[in-house]
């Protein structure tokens, strides 16, 4: 934009950065994790064919006391702003600025429009698909990392192994996933005593009274026990497991029947109720306590509960046995094999939850990742990804609902079902990484 305004240069560079050089990490969470920003551009989650992908608010003045008067036309400068709230000519020049600078990027822009003081962008999905799934299915269970920084966090914890109560387990718990996290986003750990080279020393306790001498403290929260809401101190990490785990037996008996008595069944329920005591205590902000249900017989409150940690592996499940269906028919020659994801044809996928599972949660997970931990103040926002995760699987069950994706096996069908099949390979890859931060897992099987 020669000689064009500060202001949509300035609105320009940001898309650039993100779609353009570093998509990698632009997009920045608010307190809403539904809501993402762009510098100053908000990341629309929903109705994207009417509401569109990017929304910015601009300064009529702004965007138009730079423009080139040839740009403008004969008007006094008093008028400009009326000019540039209702004047085509000069939103198309606007809109078409944007398009044209995005001509040469990765991630394109498709359309765009000024209307009551914003300007919309609507990407251009078929790059943007391309761009994306390219990427997470060329790093795989590293899609989300980041290089090595060289820099190293000492970290300690007032875990005592022998002290089995809920909230040494929840504090181990805590500081497992936060030491798999720091070095995805390429920290080096040192669980030793601190030395010189390390740039943080971090210690994890229970005891919001400790403080300790150049040291970053998380306090994190106690188990409660609902009844009472009082520190649980009778119930053992033990116990709960075992209560966790009847409770997993008997939802599946309902489901399988007598069956799941038998040895074979015996890892299934240990990954399900092992999966459920993670997502029951790691569910809520780390600072704060956690209220469970701790009666011994299988209540209202659990069964719910039991539902957050079997719905995601139950998602995740389905997305193997539609891969597995696939490549059981390529093996009987129903289906020829998968092509190859560079030559996929993303302009295909154009259904509302596609665009969604991509651009609300594929693309802004490595941002996500980078903004669960600040060290140096210090917290820890271990509860966000389970509510990401929650939130992607709904999206990806209403995309089930309403989706066949495996096909009959005609010739103008294949390229679509391909489409897919790359898109849903591409979430298995990310729900894989998000399952090994916490130690969880997968079962194959629901």
């Amino acid at each position: 934009m020669s000689g064009g305004s500060p202001v949509l240069k300035d609105l320009i560079s940001e898309l650039k950065h993100c779609f353009a050089e570093n998509w990698y990490g632009s997009f920045l969470l608010s307190s809403n994790r539904h809501v993402w920003n762009v510098g100053s551009w908000l990341k629309i989650n929903r109705n994207f064919v009417e509401k569109g992908d990017l929304v910015s608010s601009y300064s009529h003045v702004d965007c138009a006391k730079d423009m080139p008067r040839s740009a403008i036309s004969p008007p006094e400068i008093d008028t400009i702003k009326e000019i540039m709230c209702h004047n085509e000519e000069i939103h198309a020049l606007v809109a078409n600025s944007f398009i044209r600078e995005s001509e040469s990027w990765p991630m394109r822009i498709k359309e765009c429009s000024l209307k009551n003081g914003k300007i919309v962008v609507k990407l251009d999905r078929t790059s943007v698909f391309k761009t994306i799934l390219i990427s997470l299915h060329s790093n795989g269970l590293k899609y989300g990392s980041q290089e090595r920084r060289g820099e190293v966090i000492s970290m300690s914890t007032d875990f005592i192994p022998e002290d089995s109560d809920l909230s040494q387990l929840r504090l181990a718990l805590i500081s497992k996933v936060l030491i798999r996290v720091l070095e995805k986003l390429g920290y080096t750990i040192s669980t030793g005593p601190a030395s010189a080279a390390c740039c943080l020393k971090l210690h994890l306790t229970l005891n919001p009274a400790v403080k300790l001498s150049n040291v970053s403290t998380l306090v994190c929260g106690v188990v409660r026990n609902c009844s009472g809401l009082k520190k649980e101190v009778n119930i053992s990490a033990d116990m709960y497991r075992r209560m966790r785990g009847r409770d997993m037996e008997q939802a599946s008996v309902h489901k399988y029947g007598s069956l799941v008595h038998q040895p074979p069944w015996e890892k299934f329920i240990a990954a399900l109720s092992d999966a459920a005591v993670t997502v029951d205590l790691l569910s809520t902000k780390p600072s704060q306590p956690i209220s469970l249900d701790l009666q011994d017989k299988f209540t209202l409150s659990r069964e719910k509960s039991s539902k957050g940690a079997t719905f995601l592996l139950y998602n995740y499940a389905r997305l193997i046995s539609i891969l597995r269906q696939f490549e059981e028919k390529v093996r009987e020659g129903v289906y020829p094999p998968l092509a190859p994801i560079e030559s996929a044809d993303f302009s295909l996928l154009s259904s509302e939850e596609e665009w969604a599972l991509l651009y609300c949660y594929v693309m802004p997970f490595p941002s996500l990742l980078a903004q669960l931990v600040r060290p140096d103040l210090p917290t820890f926002n271990v509860h966000v990804l389970i509510q990401f995760m929650q939130d992607l699987c709904k999206c990806l069950s209403a995309y089930y609902s309403r989706v066949h994706i495996l096909t009959e096996p005609r010739k103008h069908l294949l390229p679509l079902m391909y489409s897919r099949l790359h898109l849903i390979s591409g979430i298995k890859i990310l729900m894989q990484s998000i399952f090994a931060l916490f130690n969880i897992i997968p079962v194959s099987q629901m």
